[in-house]
């Protein structure tokens, strides 16, 4: 089988999905040794793949735009594939070819507002309609939906019920291996010796005005970010609420380090409104880290009992089980690590190789 896998999202600088890709490919790779990969790849990406049946094209075609639409189809067209893969939504509005999408939340139909976007009005308007044209073409014409958790399907077939649930395959994400090693000996980029840790995206949906709002300084909480317009919005908060000694942003930091971050962290926290999955929190589980999440999105599904939960919207019910974390942290360590040995990489290769053997 000759397999076309849209990576242009690979690598960690695009979160979520560029880990994703990271873990995924490798190991569809060496799992399926007489599959002929074509990966289109961000140029500096290109040289890490050597193998026999990989096909590294290099693309600078950028996500959601004109030139996505117009000259993607003909690159993909080009490698003449039985089957293709997009691991994001945006698959062109032209392209009819037999293809299988992964859909990771359905985000921007639940939270539809100008707050979540730097667009004007205009701009944001025309972009939201595309989205919607967009997906509904991913969910009509994709030969399988693959979703990383029943909450994401459920959302599907409530958003399109004339889907067929079949077609939806639930494959849950792994833990990443090589975020599993923390080095002692590395240099602190934090300067708090007991604090609490949130890892991702600043969006509003992730929440983190209200739960900076509801910590009020209690104890210190360091932000690991990439720096966006987002981050910016959000230091105005904290420093117009007197809360910058106790609120800590680091950017961007490498495995090793947010390994190391992780940790050595009183909690990770989890406040968001909606998540797909929740990958972070596996990851400090099985370092041994204590996981407080809101009880929203697919978080309950992949957490199970191995979380103190809170209700998102009310800022006391986050305290009271701040306040239960010292008596409850050993329990949480212990059912956290039995809890992400349920997450494998390996399994979700399987499991993908199993959809496109059923579908191509």
């Amino acid at each position: 089988m000759i397999l076309t896998l849209d990576a242009r999202l690979y690598g960690l600088k695009h979160a979520g999905i560029g880990r994703y890709l990271l873990n995924l490919i490798p190991g569809l790779v060496a799992a399926a040794p007489d599959t002929q990969f074509h990966l289109l790849l961000p140029p500096q990406a290109v040289s890490r793949f050597s193998q026999a049946n990989v096909t590294p094209m290099a693309t600078t075609i950028k996500h959601y735009g004109l030139q996505e639409q117009l000259l993607l189809p003909r690159l993909l067209a080009t490698t003449r594939a039985d089957l293709y893969h997009f691991p994001h939504f945006s698959v062109p509005l032209s392209f009819h070819r037999p293809f299988v999408v992964t859909i990771h939340d359905l985000l921007w139909h639940e939270v539809k507002n100008r707050q979540a976007t730097t667009l004007s009005p205009l701009v944001y308007r025309l972009k939201y309609f595309g989205y919607r044209a967009v997906v509904r073409h991913v969910v009509t014409q994709a030969r399988a939906i693959i979703t990383p958790s029943q909450y994401v399907k459920q959302q599907i077939l409530n958003f399109y019920p004339a889907t067929p649930p079949a077609k939806i395959h639930v494959i849950y994400e792994g833990v990443d291996p090589h975020l599993l090693r923390p080095v002692s000996s590395q240099p602190s980029t934090i300067n708090q010796r007991i604090y609490l840790l949130y890892v991702g995206s600043l969006y509003p949906h992730k929440n983190l005005s209200l739960f900076i709002r509801a910590l009020n300084g209690s104890i210190p909480l360091i932000i690991v970010s990439a720096r966006s317009v987002f981050q910016d919005q959000l230091r105005a908060q904290v420093q117009a609420w007197g809360l910058a000694k106790q609120v800590q942003f680091t950017g961007y930091l490498s495995d090793q380090q947010l390994a190391s971050v992780i940790s050595r962290a009183q909690a990770l926290v989890q406040p968001s409104l909606s998540e797909g999955f929740g990958l972070t929190g596996l990851e400090a589980m099985a370092l041994g880290t204590p996981v407080l999440a809101a009880r929203a999105g697919a978080l309950p599904e992949v957490y199970g009992q191995a979380a103190l939960w809170f209700d998102p919207k009310v800022p006391t019910d986050f305290n009271r089980q701040l306040n239960r974390l010292p008596q409850q942290r050993q329990r949480l360590i212990r059912l956290g690590h039995h809890q992400a040995q349920k997450y494998s990489w390996v399994q979700t290769v399987v499991a993908t190789l199993k959809v496109y053997d059923q579908v191509a």
